[in-house]
């Protein structure tokens, strides 16, 4: 610990964090860290502190601590299917760190970038625990910047990815989604017209809906491929009831944050999981078992992976000098 560390914060923008650009594997790496410590019961992560302003915004605060990151955070978010329409991210909010040691503040960073790298990472993760060796197509429901960020991730742990099937219910996202992933990724995009279309033939779904109560499930289990894999991003929002309880393993990120967000108009008819992802990760309990299953992952977002990520971004940062140093 230096002494500017004891009486300034590192402040880093967002444009700060895109410039440090973290390598995805280090992401990837951090993610299954957080998971693992987690599974092992090295972690305090209280359920996410949630208010719902309205059926198309909600706000969010999600703390944690992972000591082998030596770190903990605290993030304040918002999100909204509204943003679009204004030129923001559906999720936009700053991330606190802090150091275990002290408890002082040590970086304020814009959350924008992690929360989208630490999604997409443990979509990536959650996929190689529980998919079938070698998968070719690649399904995304929602084109926008999770779904970039979920198509290189894949790439990341499973290069042989070369067709992306994929849907938005904004057909311009889903436009531009399929002009620009070949030239970035080498992959063929096939536009579908909904939902089902995706699922039918690919390997790994990947939902990334709007996350809203009231939204409209339609995912139904049949429409998976013999021995896919499937990992919603948007809470239960794209899955019906029936579905959930019809495929032959259904696994989360954890159990407890489920549990309370049924409160809030989600989960209501949810089958107990199978496991959490990071139990799967530390090799403490199976995932696959055998290569026809039909396995569903229903990831909420855990804090622990952010407290990782951040950890991470804000040693680069500090290697690289980027950010500035501001009073406490």
């Amino acid at each position: 610990m230096t002494n500017m560390t004891t009486t300034k914060f590192l402040y880093l923008s967002r444009s700060d964090v895109e410039t440090i650009d973290l390598p995805l594997a280090r992401v990837i790496e951090a993610v299954e860290l957080a998971l693992s410590e987690k599974a092992h019961g090295r972690t305090d992560m209280p359920p996410k502190h949630w208010i719902s302003l309205s059926e198309h915004r909600f706000f969010s605060a999600m703390s944690s601590t992972v000591p082998a990151a030596d770190a903990v955070i605290c993030k304040w978010q918002s999100g909204s299917s509204e943003n679009a329409k204004i030129g923001l991210p559906y999720i936009t909010g700053l991330l606190f760190l802090n150091d275990l040691h002290t408890g002082l503040t040590i970086a304020v960073m814009d959350s924008t970038w992690i929360t989208g790298i630490r999604t997409a990472a443990a979509s990536a993760v959650t996929a190689r625990c529980l998919a079938n060796p070698d998968p070719k197509i690649l399904g995304i429901i929602g084109c926008g910047v999770q779904g970039r960020f979920t198509v290189a991730a894949m790439q990341e742990v499973f290069p042989g990815i070369e067709t992306v099937r994929a849907y938005d219910v904004l057909p311009a996202a889903l436009e531009r989604f399929a002009q620009e992933m070949p030239a970035a990724h080498g992959v063929d995009v096939i536009p579908c017209e909904g939902p089902r279309d995706v699922a039918e033939g690919a390997q790994i779904v990947i939902t990334g809906g709007f996350i809203k109560p009231d939204a409209d499930r339609v995912m139904e289990a049949e429409w998976l491929t013999p021995g896919a894999t499937a990992v919603a991003i948007d809470y239960d929002c794209y899955w019906t009831p029936q579905a959930i309880h019809d495929v032959d393993g259904f696994f989360t990120d954890d159990v407890r944050q489920m549990e309370h967000l049924k409160e809030y108009g989600y989960f209501v008819d949810t089958p107990p999981a199978t496991a959490e992802i990071g139990e799967v990760v530390a090799g403490l309990k199976p995932g696959r078992t055998s290569t026809d299953q039909i396995l569903l992952a229903m990831n909420l977002g855990v804090s622990v992976e952010d407290v990782t990520t951040a950890r991470a971004v804000y040693d680069a940062a500090r290697e690289r000098q980027i950010g500035a140093w501001l009073d406490l």
